[in-house]
């Protein structure tokens, strides 16, 4: 076999699949906006006054809920069913159910990771900003303070629901299971892969103060998927991440009226420096010992 007529066929294939993608993430965005507006027409609800209105929170989450889920979960799940069909699970590394103990070093490894993350933070809105690059973070800032308040436990659970389980199914399905993994056949060498997907990962949110922090979290669950080969252990990093910060400012709401106000506390940099002394080895130790050989894409796509 001719290998390099061999690589340059997979290589249209997979930017075919790309373009793919791309449509029907596009498609879905559409749609998700066409329910939206059906929706507030049907409601009488005045999409401007989402942000301000108390009685409207409930509507604001639901318009939040259609985002994460056609921009993200159902595109992937459509997109990894056109091309896998009956092997979608496969696809996506979910046809078992990943060792604890990997679920526990995973964990161990976040809690290293977020002092690092924090530090990153306050280095980043540091940074000086253009205005639109300002306004887009003020409206992110509004959007999330407007959802994450809570008045009871039923609140909570939706909240974890909506800012923890759906995120984490939907971003785990698009980023790492799906263009992290188009992005193996694209490029070579994985690490790129990794790498070019957390960028997107970040830069998709549109909170320029947090790009970097983020950034770093989409290293971490992109190696995590990397090593593990099985994405339920990104997801479940992934809702660890995001479900502590929805319990934490339920225990402490001053955490939502200071959330863009007042600054982060300074972290220690000799704190910093003992994570990242602490996390080094222990992803060393991790890579050897649980990384587990991907399999080479073998599969003849449907479309």
């Amino acid at each position: 076999m001719n290998t390099d007529n061999y690589q340059g066929t997979d290589r249209r294939i997979s930017i075919r699949l790309v373009l793919i993608l791309i449509s029907i993430v596009l498609g879905g965005m559409i749609l998700g906006s066409i329910i939206q507006f059906i929706y507030f027409a049907v409601s009488g609800v005045d999409p401007s006054q989402l942000f301000y209105r108390e009685d409207y929170r409930m509507h604001l989450k639901f318009a939040l809920l259609i985002t994460q889920l056609f921009t993200f979960l159902f595109p992937a799940l459509l997109f990894g069913w056109l091309t896998y069909k009956m092997k979608i699970w496969s696809f996506f590394k979910m046809d078992h159910f990943p060792r604890l103990s990997w679920i526990g070093v995973a964990i161990l490894m976040l809690l290293l990771l977020l002092p690092i993350i924090q530090y990153t933070y306050d280095f980043n809105r540091s940074l000086p900003l253009p205005d639109w690059m300002t306004s887009m973070e003020e409206s992110a800032t509004d959007t999330l303070e407007a959802i994450i308040r809570m008045d009871n436990i039923g609140d909570l659970i939706i909240n974890i629901l909506l800012i923890g389980l759906i995120p984490a199914l939907g971003e785990e399905f698009l980023f790492r299971g799906t263009i992290q993994q188009l992005g193996y056949r694209l490029w070579s060498n994985k690490t790129v892969s990794v790498w070019i997907t957390a960028l997107i990962f970040s830069a998709i949110h549109f909170q320029f103060e947090g790009f970097i922090p983020r950034f770093i979290l989409g290293l971490y669950l992109g190696y995590l998927f990397l090593w593990t080969n099985n994405l339920l252990i990104p997801i479940i990093a992934h809702l660890i991440n995001n479900g502590s910060m929805v319990i934490m400012s339920y225990l402490n709401p001053e955490l939502i009226s200071n959330m863009d106000e007042t600054p982060v506390p300074d972290l220690p940099w000799y704190g910093v420096l003992f994570s990242a002394i602490c996390i080094i080895p222990l992803i060393i130790y991790f890579r050897n010992t649980y990384a587990r050989p991907s399999i080479p894409d073998q599969t003849t796509y449907e479309i």
